[in-house]
This record gives structure tokens, C-alpha cells and sequence, in this order.
């Protein structure tokens, strides 16, 4: 994980602690609370290619679990679509907490982001179950610009389980950085019979520009996945390159994940830019192209994907090595 990703994991602790320190000072909770032990679970990222072109329907989730005999806690951000004339992501904010001894106290649930802007933060189709709203506000940091956000909520009746669903609409700002991360971090305080805990999960959802559209502006990635949007009237091909030694095999797939029988092609270059393999998802019942080759050569290797058919849709790329 960079460091920039690890400064915002860090600052996602903070602010919520100390925004729910304030509320039970004021009393906007029932009886002082002192938490005795915070645990930040392990982060989750996904990352996509900002569509070049128009209005996305992405409907992707990403989900954070923390499991253990004490409490079982799940979160989803549900990125809904992306707008592209106000440049403008919409998201859905979901989670649940339920302890089999003691109660859920409280929820906190914060964003932290470079180059946004929150459009609304709330709205009332939210929804909640055993949880009732405290609090929420949103701003941008004076001197950074930075997005800060929260959004508090108490378990009046100190139910054992609770779930919430939240919707914001978050603007990308003109000239956002690359990438531009935008981190969701909920916390849960639960009572376990004996004393107060916490529990922190961590998401971060990074918008990035076009992955380029040729050699030399190819996007340098590693082993992993990558999502990315394809257009063909505005971007209908992405290059991206990635270092690899020889003597290993890897395997480089594109995948899309609808609509059914779309179309796109991959290509796989050596170092010296020459066509080594290719392969289509034309004709596949997956919707799926897969290139396996064993290298040879080490250096920048680079990979093309391309939409030939006139459509626009998201896919994702992998690539991984083979052992």
C-alpha cells in the first residue's frame, strides 16, 4: 500500500474518534462511554478509469468483513453510476453490526478525499434499522481543499444488531489529481458485556484519468486487476505496460462483466512494441479473452485492449503470474 493510502487509513481513524468524543461530551449520547480497545481492520481498495464520454451505470460493490466471537460486522460501498456532465459519482454507503452478547452503541461513518466536493451527503431515502440519526456535516478544508464528511448514529435502544444504508453524491473536482482516492471508514462501538470496543473498516474508492492511448503514454500497473471504461467514439483503446522478468509465465485476461456477447480484443507486446499474442471475447459464452505466454525477455511489457464493435462499457484487466 502507498503511502498516501496509508495517511489517509490513519486520518480516517482520527477524525471519527474524536467527533464521537465530542457527542458524549454534550450529552447527545446515553451516559459517557470510554472505548477500551479500537481495532482498524485490514483495508479494501478498488480503483477505476473515470469514463471519458458519458453517463455509466457501474454498479460495483465493495465490501469490508470483520468476524470475530465478540461481533460480526460487514461493510458495502456501492458505487451507482457515475454522471458525467456534473462530474459527479453517486454512491450508496451500507453496513451492519450484530454482537451476540452486550449491544451496538454507536456507528460513525466518515470520508476523507483529494479534489472532491460533496453535492449532498444525505438524503432521505437513507434508511436504518435500530439506529437513529445525530448528526452530519461535510466541508472542504480551507487550506488543503480536502473533503472531510461524517455522518453519526446512535442505537437508541441498545440493540444487538443494526444495519443503516446511506446515499451521497460526491463531485470530482476540476483538476483532480492521479489517482484521486476517495476513503469511506466505518466505525462500530459495541458493548461486549464487560467493556466498550471499537471497530474500524476501512474502504477506499480511487477514480483514475485514462489508462493512455499508445506506447508511449501506456499506464505502468503491476500484477493485479484493473478496471477501466472503453468508448469508441472518445477512448477506444487503453495501453497499459508493466515490467516482467524473464523466464516467467503469466497470464493476462480481460473480462466484461456486462453486457452478455460484448466485444472487445487483446493484445500482448514484447519490450521492442512487436504483437506477440492475441485473443478476442468475441464468440466466448464468458465474455472473457485470455492470453498465457511465457517470457523471454525482461523489460516493460505492454498490453493493448480494444473496442472494434462501437459501444462503451467497463471491463477489467488482469494480470498475474503463473507459478
Amino acid at each position: 500500500m502507498s503511502k498516501e493510502l496509508e495517511a489517509l487509513f490513519i486520518s480516517s481513524i482520527i477524525i471519527p474518534v474524536a467527533v464521537l468524543a465530542g457527542l458524549r461530551l454534550t450529552g447527545l449520547t446515553p451516559g459517557p462511554i470510554i472505548v477500551s480497545e479500537t481495532i482498524t481492520a485490514p483495508g479494501v481498495e478498488w480503483e477505476v478509469e473515470k469514463p471519458s464520454y458519458q453517463d455509466y451505470s457501474i454498479h460495483h460493490e465493495i465490501e469490508n468483513s470483520y468476524n470475530t466471537t465478540e461481533i460480526a460486522a460487514l461493510t458495502n460501498v456501492f458505487v451507482w453510476r457515475y454522471d458525467y456532465i456534473e462530474d459527479e459519482f453517486t454512491i450508496m454507503v451500507n453496513g451492519a453490526a450484530s454482537v451476540p452478547h452486550g449491544h451496538i452503541a454507536e456507528v460513525s461513518v466518515e470520508f476523507h478525499g483529494n479534489d472532491y466536493s460533496v453535492v449532498q451527503l444525505w438524503r432521505s431515502e437513507s434508511e436504518f434499522k435500530n439506529l437513529s440519526l445525530v448528526e452530519h456535516e461535510a466541508w472542504n478544508d480551507d487550506l488543503t481543499g480536502d473533503l472531510k464528511a461524517f455522518v453519526n448514529l446512535i442505537s437508541p435502544n441498545n440493540s444487538r444488531s443494526v444495519s443503516f444504508q446511506i446515499y451521497s453524491w460526491f463531485l470530482v473536482n476540476d483538476g483532480a489529481i492521479n489517482p484521486n482516492p476517495l476513503q469511506v471508514s466505518m466505525q462500530f462501538i459495541y458493548f461486549n458485556g464487560t467493556i466498550y470496543k471499537g471497530i474500524v473498516l476501512p474502504t477506499i474508492f480511487t477514480v483514475m484519468t485514462d489508462a493512455g492511448g499508445s506506447f508511449e503514454s501506456a499506464r505502468l500497473i503491476e500484477f493485479g486487476n484493473y478496471s477501466g471504461f472503453i468508448d469508441y467514439l472518445l477512448d477506444n483503446i487503453d495501453y497499459y505496460k508493466i515490467w516482467l522478468d524473464a523466464d516467467q509465465t503469466v497470464r493476462v485476461k480481460l473480462f466484461i462483466p456486462e453486457p452478455e456477447g460484448s466485444w472487445m480484443n487483446l493484445y500482448f507486446y514484447d519490450p521492442n512494441r512487436n504483437l506477440v499474442s492475441n485473443s478476442t471475447t468475441k464468440g466466448t459464452t464468458t465474455n472473457t479473452a485470455q492470453i498465457e505466454y511465457d517470457v523471454l525477455q525482461s523489460g516493460y511489457w505492454y498490453i493493448r485492449a480494444m473496442d472494434p464493435l462501437g459501444a462503451h462499457f467497463l471491463y477489467v484487466l488482469s494480470v498475474e503470474k503463473i507459478e
